[in-house]
């Protein structure tokens, strides 16, 4: 209860602040990737900074999730009165280099967790069908749900193939973790001055050590973060868990990609 009090107050002080101290957004810092990667601990944290407005998915600048039309969505970021400002539009990531194109403002964090532990946590928060829940709006190919968009027709025969052989739910959770990674490995010109990834296990193992790369990568201030608020779980088990075989080559394959898209991001953090 105290630390939530705390954090409140912290909050209504520093919104105050932007309102009378007002400063030119100078930075905006998109997270995006995988659902349960640790995007919702990185959000708490970067709330726990003083110069930072962070846009949460309930807020005025998403509807249903996603981020509303470009112009409105930056007419709420520029009269913020904060330095930089954080959103997690975690159902546009697909849309990662529509955003670093549209404002060079713009950089995105990209986290990410190995699949089994992704795959198991997605299936505990939002049941055990949830994962073909997911893929049934690719194989379905819906026209306008986030899911779909951007999904290579190679992919789509992809999942539905492996749907129809009786795949388990958790090898599900798993394609679709195969399937939003993927975004972002494959993408040829990726800029690391705009764009990084980070693994869930180093921040929550090394936050202090983490959270000083990722405001170096955005030119801020870190003194103003209050790091001994930050409460982390560390755990992250990947135990116990057999994929279909196809469906872990996938996602191995991606994991190693993204590791070393990781290890280029902050190479400091490998030591």
């Amino acid at each position: 209860m105290q630390n939530k009090l705390r954090f409140w107050l912290f909050r209504k002080i520093k919104h105050l602040k932007f309102r009378l101290l007002s400063k030119p957004t100078t930075d905006i810092l998109l997270i995006m990737g995988c659902q349960r990667s640790g995007t919702s601990m990185l959000m708490r944290t970067f709330d726990w900074h003083g110069q930072t407005k962070v846009y949460r998915e309930l807020s005025e600048v998403f509807d249903d999730m996603r981020l509303i039309d470009d112009k409105k969505v930056f007419d709420h970021f520029n009269k913020t009165g904060a330095p930089m400002v954080v959103a997690k539009p975690l159902l546009d990531s697909q849309k990662f280099q529509h955003y670093l194109d549209l404002d060079q403002r713009i950089k995105v964090l990209w986290p990410y967790r190995h699949y089994k532990s992704v795959a198991k946590s997605n299936l505990r928060k939002f049941g055990s069908n949830n994962g073909k829940r997911d893929l049934s709006f690719i194989t379905e190919n819906h026209p306008t749900d986030w899911r779909n968009e951007f999904v290579s027709e190679s992919d789509r025969v992809l999942v539905k193939r492996l749907l129809d052989s009786g795949i388990s739910d958790l090898d599900a959770a798993a394609l679709f973790w195969y399937l939003r990674n993927k975004l972002i490995t494959e993408c040829r010109d990726l800029d690391l001055t705009r764009i990084k990834c980070i693994k869930y296990e180093t921040i929550t193992q090394q936050p202090s050590k983490a959270f000083s790369s990722i405001f170096r990568f955005l030119n801020q201030d870190i003194e103003s973060l209050k790091l001994e608020e930050i409460h982390t779980n560390p755990k992250s088990s990947k135990k116990a868990i057999e994929l279909n075989e196809e469906i872990e080559q996938l996602c191995q394959g991606v994991y190693e990609q993204i590791e070393q898209l990781a290890a280029q991001s902050f190479p400091e953090l490998e030591n």
